[in-house]
């Protein structure tokens, strides 16, 4: 099941589809947990989240770049 699931960050939740009802599931991730699944990374790393992607879009181009140099290096 938890590669049918996605790990979204701010604040860190789990987000899959039921396979009974097909409703969206969240799960917000306890800190003691969030080690664990940030290892369970994969390479290219996990998908991202329809959240996450309108908030890239609206980011500001140089605040962008600085997230990528943060998360990076």
């Amino acid at each position: 099941m938890l590669n049918q699931t996605r790990l979204e960050g701010g604040p860190w939740r789990l987000v899959w589809r039921c396979r009974v009802c097909g409703n969206v599931a969240r799960a917000r991730v306890t800190d003691e947990a969030l080690p664990s699944l940030l290892a369970l990374d994969r390479a290219g790393g996990m998908p991202l989240s329809t959240r996450e992607v309108e908030q890239f879009c609206a980011a500001d181009p140089a605040e962008f770049d600085d997230a990528v140099r943060d998360e990076i290096l």
